[in-house]
């Protein structure tokens, strides 16, 4: 069983603009190592940073609709408190931290959570452990409604050092809706929590993870087409722009992304479908705007990285 002390509401420390630049590899509270494991994917990638406004996506008590933790009856806690409530379209937050690890749900739109150096696009069949203590901002592209799992820190049965994905299975959706509704018995909420965080299982970061190179001739390639995704240049074309041979440009992009130059453009299509998708675009349009003259195409390239159809985030 699994027993915690009593939760306060969620401390919420909200960081200076001013990034600090850290060396690669570096560990900060709460962000270690990657978590491994099964299943399939959070969308993670090495993208440069916008600015961010002071809305907030978080469960703060500036967040319209969400429940104060303050007037919940702390008997009922049991270490785990869920907040359901609005995203509203273009929300941003700043960089900010919690006292208290956050399981982080959109139930019906996408998100994008940003670390220092790292951003997941988490769609509703996935949500993000963010360890306490680990900085990020959220950004909202679509309105809708969302949860926010806060977990005590004391005797938490997770042990995951870095924000870690998990795939939001039909039972664990329902345990998480169980758990908002805070008039339910003591000994239900109990056992929902226990099952709930036993149910939590890492999904692998590099199913769709989009790194940008660090050499210069095939770094302008990759930013050209984050660009611009629609991009139709060939592999010689590139070469010839970046006065490069096809084979030098082929062996940079599988040495520094670990991936063949198709394989990278793709992920990089996907990644920005997603935001197509989540800004409420049609699958057909998104298609077009990332590159693709057939829907098919999209959805079958899509299923590949995904594993899913992309009407599933819409």
């Amino acid at each position: 069983m699994w027993c915690v002390r009593r939760l306060r509401r969620p401390e919420i420390r909200t960081r200076q603009k001013k990034r600090v630049p850290t060396r690669s590899g570096s560990r900060r509270r709460g962000c270690g190592s990657p978590s491994a494991g099964p299943s399939k994917m959070v969308f993670r990638s090495s993208l440069p940073h916008r600015p961010q406004s002071s809305a907030c996506a978080c469960p703060d008590r500036r967040m319209a609709s969400m429940r104060h933790v303050a007037n919940l009856d702390p008997e009922m806690a049991n270490g785990v408190i869920a907040i359901g409530g609005q995203f509203t379209r273009g929300a941003l937050t700043g960089l900010h931290e919690h006292a208290e690890h956050l399981l982080s749900w959109s139930a019906t739109t996408t998100v994008s959570l940003r670390t220092e150096n790292r951003d997941w696009l988490i769609p509703p069949t996935h949500a993000l452990w963010m360890p306490a203590g680990c900085p990020h901002s959220v950004e909202v592209f679509r309105s809708g409604r969302g949860y926010a799992v806060v977990v005590s820190t004391e005797n938490c049965p997770i042990t995951w050092t870095e924000p870690t994905g998990v795939l939001v299975t039909p039972l664990i959706r329902e345990l998480i809706v169980h758990l908002d509704q805070h008039q339910r018995p003591h000994h239900t909420r109990t056992a929902a929590v226990s099952l709930l965080l036993s149910l939590l299982e890492p999904v692998p970061d590099t199913t769709f993870h989009v790194p940008l190179p660090d050499d210069p001739r095939i770094r302008a390639i990759a930013e050209a087409l984050i660009a611009d995704p629609a991009d139709q240049r060939d592999l010689a074309t590139w070469a010839a722009y970046t006065h490069s041979s096809v084979r030098t440009i082929t062996r940079l992009f599988t040495h520094e992304t670990g991936m063949t130059f198709a394989q990278w453009r793709t992920h990089a299509r996907i990644r920005a479908a997603l935001i197509h998708l989540a800004q409420g675009s049609s699958v057909g349009a998104t298609a077009r705007a990332v590159g693709y003259h057939k829907p098919g195409a999209f959805a079958e390239a899509f299923r590949r990285v995904t594993g899913q159809h992309p009407s599933a985030y819409c």
